[in-house]
């Protein structure tokens, strides 16, 4: 199946760099996919890791830095560039570091509320942590699945979206 689909990849500032290779794979998954349009925020951690496998591949990609998002706090104007970030894609991929990642949990709750397809990386803890947010997780179909993406689904879900 070919998606060509914006695809926004987020994720944790503390995502350890054992996950580094998990990002290019899924990465490369997507590519696969058709995929050819992808958003990276500024940042260390998943950011960082997904920024530099798609330079690997020789992908391009929009980058959301939050020196372009004002706020009165650093902070701030990283919370505005990564709404940015997630609204302007189709599809939300998150590696996740800690079931309580302030930032990143966040992030999919913006998604799910956009009604996207958010597809998660739980690195280091088992998706049963995820919080449910009004739907539920399941292990993602396709390749993504295969990689160990779990996937929201809202209580009512009207089919299937298989990345």
């Amino acid at each position: 199946m070919s998606i060509t689909s914006s695809v926004s990849l987020l994720g944790s500032r503390a995502l350890g760099s054992q996950y580094a290779g998990l990002v290019r794979q899924v990465i490369a998954a997507l590519h696969v996919a058709g995929v050819s349009s992808f958003n990276v925020p500024c940042g260390r951690g998943a950011a960082a890791f997904a920024r530099s496998a798609l330079a690997e591949r020789g992908l391009s990609f929009v980058l959301f830095a939050a020196s372009a998002f004002p706020s009165s706090s650093w902070v701030g104007s990283l919370a505005r560039r990564s709404a940015a970030c997630v609204r302007s894609s189709q599809i939300l991929v998150v590696f996740l570091a800690s079931p309580s990642s302030v930032g990143s949990l966040s992030e999919i709750r913006l998604g799910v509320s956009l009604h996207l397809p958010v597809f998660v990386f739980c690195c280091g803890f088992g998706g049963g942590a995820l919080p449910a947010l009004g739907g539920s997780w399941r292990i993602a179909e396709g390749p993504l699945g295969a990689l160990g993406a779990w996937r929201w689904y809202p209580l009512a879900s009207q089919g299937t979206l298989c990345v």
